[in-house]
């Protein structure tokens, strides 16, 4: 497998996926939640204090924490794909 693909992508198609079911031709915000999800990602996981203070609840092990930037693109087609195939194909 893809080393930028792992089991949270799958989350990533699924959460949208449901989405897109229940919301409709929406791709805007649906692209401006994913920018700024991979940007929450992106500044939990390099600051001190916030990681510190969430590591004990955070659900996600942190070897998946820092992700590279092709891999947050990734993430986002991924959204954008559960989100497509939700919103076109299921009622």
């Amino acid at each position: 497998m893809n080393k930028n693909i792992d089991i949270l992508s799958l989350s990533h198609f699924i959460i949208y996926l449901i989405v897109g079911i229940y919301y409709k031709n929406n791709y805007t915000i649906i692209i401006i939640i994913s920018l700024l999800w991979e940007q929450f990602e992106y500044i939990i996981s390099r600051n001190v204090f916030i990681h510190t203070t969430i590591e004990k609840f955070w659900p996600i092990p942190r070897s998946m924490w820092y992700d590279s930037k092709e891999h947050s693109l990734i993430d986002i087609s991924i959204n954008l794909i559960g989100y497509h195939i939700g919103n076109k194909y299921l009622s």
